[in-house]
């Protein structure tokens, strides 16, 4: 087979030349060694050595494991572009095995073949297993599988606590999504009118009041109840949407950061708090925060099981109890500072809006709003620093100790960050710094829709961010599934690019696909390249309510597999596994259809737990006691396959390098011409290890994904 260097390859092998630090050695003429730390507690680095041509012809690490003993690690060998004199690099990633963060990985490295005065050894070298302070990350989240869960749709286990009132629209779980009485929409059209009229522009189409009215009664109570099911599924770690007391089925509008919704935990009495202020002394425990503390997180625990948190610092509801106090009381609250507001002497436009109304001097007229003027998400204020307003900062940093270390005890694990971009970088640095200080093992995810290097620890200093939703990652592998026009080739460039931020970094972004803020990914992909060209594009007219096709459901999977092999964290959001499908907000939040409740309505909205059957097959694979830890911690490399339909991944760790194979195609695609190449360069045999093959051999049916396994783990 022809080379399969690539653009993709090359920017691989860029990076393994960029990464890591120069180690000062007695090496000879022509030898440079490069160390990359990427893990203490686990003893994870990178390992490259660059030499010229004719200097080995091959290589391999004697790695000392922490456990005892020593592991021999064979290391890829590439050369290296437009080199002179021309040299090879020579790479591997190793773990030496749990131990202190202060524990050095030690090695030695043995040139196979080496030329005439070159030593058969290099080291012995003992370098630094930790990036060092404010440059880790969690390990617990490196690898890890994550699960989104939208509470009020994920599931209700306990009606007692369903949301009720003249607000609401009580929704029968089971009932037909689309389906809607005149009823439902006029009374959504009384209840925006009476209740909320600054949000009335936001919602003109009283269809779209009417669904945001619906409470279907999800709650912590029923994720609980499906813990086990999560943990069957092979996941380590759960993402809550916001859990905060608010008014909305999505609680992005927050009431109050210092409690847990009601109806979303305990028995769905809101506790009376007549004392509580901005100080912490003043706060209490309700029956919902209780039940957090005290059942949910446990429960978490003893399945082996991390909850994160959605932390939305940007903006509140406006029911948010300063806010409130701002509306009543105008410039004399003391939380006026708190928000953007304009009031009525301020601005001399005020009274002809307010058509000659008579507002007294000072009242609130108006405020800055994340979703525009006098919008129903007011944003708060900064301060001359680059900050939040001082009092505002100081409110946040108490709740999130609040819930990090209650009572000096273990909290949550971490945080989501909403809308990252939108908060100045130098209050993510104090706040971030006040949560690893509560817990130095916390993960921090910003949300970012674009590439968030700038935040990791990519120039060497200390990091804001852990990592994030990993949108550069699922824009343009949702684009190559769904649209035959874009090549794998493009795919693996865009790809490899991304593998240049930090490694400790690399492995724990949330390689998602989809969430609460787009189409569903079934849907999207059933639209094909009108669906995905632009990343969450309109959903065509004609498709919209419509259960896709198996052609996008095996997509969808083939997706999952690529979550699987790509390093990062693979999130699967709620239901998706079920085959759940909808345009963007509000469809792509319906109730998950669980099996046990019975037919839905709408048979288009039916659960396939055989679906679920293919996400488990391929998630379980990072638990596998073989090819799992390389598929957690292993180095990556794009291989080109020589055909825009599939695409090619390899991980390796510690001498077993896995190989997966995707093909989008409706045709089968024969690997062996890959295999053979790949076979030739490490001289051993592959064996397949995909969890759904029919056949042992080398053919990739369609719309599938293959795994293959080379070398042996140590």
């Amino acid at each position: 087979m022809r080379s399969l260097r690539s653009s993709a390859r090359r920017l691989c092998l860029l990076a393994a030349l960029a990464a890591g630090r120069a180690v000062a050695a007695d090496l000879p003429p022509g030898f440079e060694l490069r160390w990359t730390p990427i893990s203490g507690g686990l003893g994870l680095g990178d390992v490259a050595l660059r030499a010229p041509e004719s200097a080995a012809g091959g290589a391999v690490v004697r790695l000392a494991l922490r456990a005892g003993g020593h592991v021999e690690v064979a290391m890829r060998a590439e050369d290296v572009p437009d080199s002179t004199p021309r040299s090879r690099l020579f790479t591997a990633r190793v773990m030496a095995g749990e131990g202190p963060d202060s524990e050095r990985v030690r090695f030695s490295i043995v040139l196979r073949g080496a030329a005439r005065g070159v030593p058969d050894v290099l080291g012995p070298f003992a370098m630094p297993a930790s990036p060092g302070e404010g440059r880790s990350t969690p390990d617990w989240a490196k690898g890890a599988v994550w699960y989104q869960v939208f509470p009020e749709r994920f599931r209700n286990g306990e009606p007692a606590n369903d949301p009720r009132g003249s607000e609401f629209f009580a929704a029968r779980w089971t009932s037909d999504w689309r389906a809607m009485g005149i009823e439902e929409i006029e009374a959504a059209r009384a209840r925006v009118a009476m209740h909320h009229p600054h949000e009335h522009r936001a919602l003109p189409d009283p269809r779209s009041a009417a669904i945001q009215a619906r409470r279907y009664g999800g709650d912590l109570q029923g994720l609980t109840e499906k813990l086990d099911e999560l943990t069957d599924l092979g996941v380590t770690a759960v993402y809550l949407n916001p859990v905060f007391h608010a008014h909305s089925h999505h609680k992005y509008d927050a009431t109050d950061f210092r409690h847990v919704d009601p109806a979303l935990a305990g028995d769905g009495r809101a506790c009376e708090r007549p004392g509580e202020t901005e100080d912490p002394a003043t706060w209490v425990w309700t029956r919902a925060d209780r039940y957090v503390l005290d059942t949910l997180l446990p429960a978490a625990r003893a399945r082996g099981l991390r909850i994160v948190f959605d932390g939305l610092w940007n903006h509140v509801g406006t029911r948010f109890w300063a806010f409130e106090d701002v509306r009543r009381r105008g410039r004399e609250s003391p939380y006026a500072p708190w928000f953007r507001g304009v009031y009525a002497d301020d601005d001399p436009g005020a009274d002809a809006r307010l058509a000659g109304a008579v507002v007294r001097p000072g009242a609130l007229v108006g405020w800055a709003s994340w979703n525009g003027r006098n919008g129903s998400l007011p944003t708060f204020a900064r301060g001359a620093d680059g900050r939040l307003h001082a009092g505002v900062e100081r409110h946040v940093f108490e709740v999130t100790r609040r819930w990090m270390a209650p009572d000096g005890g273990r909290g949550i694990d971490g945080w989501r960050l909403d809308v990252a971009p939108d908060l100045p970088r130098p209050f993510w640095e104090a706040w971030c710094a006040h949560a690893r200080s509560l817990n130095p093992d916390a993960l921090l995810i910003g949300e970012y829709w674009f590439d968030a290097r700038e935040f990791f620890s990519t120039d060497g200093s200390a990091a804001v961010f852990d990592g994030q939703m990993n949108y550069p990652f699922a824009m343009p592998v949702v684009r190559w599934l769904g649209d035959v026009s874009y090549p794998a080739a493009r795919l693996g460039a865009q790809l490899a690019a991304l593998l240049s931020r930090p490694p400790q970094h690399e492995l724990v972004h949330m390689n998602m696909l989809a969430s609460h803020d787009t189409a569903r990914l079934a849907t999207m992909l059933h639209a094909g390249a009108a669906g995905v060209r632009e990343y969450n594009a309109p959903t065509p007219a004609r498709l919209r309510g419509r259960r896709p096709d198996a052609r996008a459901y095996d997509l969808v999977v083939l997706g999952v597999a690529l979550q699987v092999a790509w390093p990062g964290a693979p999130m699967v959001y709620y239901g998706d596994e079920y085959g759940m499908h909808g345009e963007n907000d509000p469809h792509c939040r319906k109730p998950l259809p669980w099996p046990d409740l019975g037919p839905m309505d709408n048979p288009a909205d039916a659960p396939d737990p055989a679906l679920r059957g293919r996400f488990r097959a391929w998630l379980r694979l990072r638990h596998d006691p073989i090819i799992g830890p390389t598929l957690r911690y292993g180095d990556c490399r794009v291989i080109d396959a020589a055909s825009p339909d599939v695409f090619a991944v390899e991980r390796g760790l510690n001498g077993l390098r896995v190989l997966v194979i995707a093909n989008r195609a409706d045709e089968s695609f024969d690997a062996r011409a890959v295999l053979d190449w790949w076979e030739t360069a490490a001289d051993t045999s592959a064996v397949r290890m995909d969890p759904h093959a029919e056949s042992r051999g080398t053919v990739v049916p369609p719309r599938t994904a293959a795994v293959f396994g080379l070398g042996r783990p140590e």
